[in-house]
């Protein structure tokens, strides 16, 4: 039975070619091609199949071009965004940072950043997670808190606690970081980059200015971890 008169057989065929790699189908392509083109490798070739040989790698070499130009299209097509759920206001008059030694001689950087947070969706925010991107403190974490001040009420918590950002709404909120180590600045006012985090992993980040409010603790006890 003739195989080019079987839909089965071509099926297959264009199944399996999809799960070869642009590069494997090129180098493929070439070499039939040099079965083709070079009179030395032909005469190897029977002739009842050399029309076939030379389809096979016109078609191979015009499918891995064709593929690598649809991969580098993609690189240059920018993905869509999902629409950003909230958005920081900084508040530098409310936000603070201090170093403080212990007894083991390491150092413990305390940081604490007020802001607005304005909820930019329909339906309730929480905030439940804050890290420190800038700068690199290597040091492990203490405490990380982040709290908002409640609905018509002066009191603030958690999300753990349901205290969240009505939608279209805004509010104040509060991120506490307290990290074992202290970051080569050792005293005075310090632009920092926060990221808070929504119930549903959306990231938003926070660029800041800390005010200084310690005292520059001793070059051995800044160099502690």
């Amino acid at each position: 039975m003739d195989p080019s008169s079987n839909p089965t057989t071509y099926t297959k065929a264009i199944a399996a070619l999809k799960d070869i790699p642009a590069w494997l189908m090129f180098g493929v392509g070439v070499s039939l091609l040099v079965f083709v083109a070079f009179p030395f490798f032909s005469s190897l070739v029977p002739p009842a199949v050399r029309a076939w040989v030379a389809f096979a790698a016109l078609l191979l070499l015009v499918l891995s071009v064709l593929r690598g130009i649809s991969w580098t299209i993609s690189l240059f097509i920018a993905k869509p965004k999902s629409p950003r759920r909230f958005h920081l206001t900084a508040d530098a008059l409310g936000s603070t940072w201090n170093l403080t030694a212990q007894p083991d001689g390491s150092t413990v950087s305390h940081i604490f950043a007020a802001f607005m947070v304005k909820n930019l969706t329909n339906g309730p925010l929480r905030l439940v997670s804050v890290t420190l991107k800038r700068p690199k403190i290597a040091g492990e974490i203490v405490q990380s808190q982040i709290l908002v001040q409640g609905v018509a009420t002066e009191t603030v918590g958690s999300a753990r606690n349901d205290y969240y950002v009505p939608g279209g709404g805004f509010a104040t909120g509060f991120a506490t970081l307290v990290l074992h180590g202290a970051p080569r600045q050792t005293t005075g006012d310090m632009k920092a980059v926060l990221t808070i985090s929504d119930e549903e992993g959306n990231e938003q980040r926070l660029q800041h200015t800390l005010k200084w409010i310690g005292v520059a603790p001793s070059p051995s006890a800044a160099k502690g971890g």
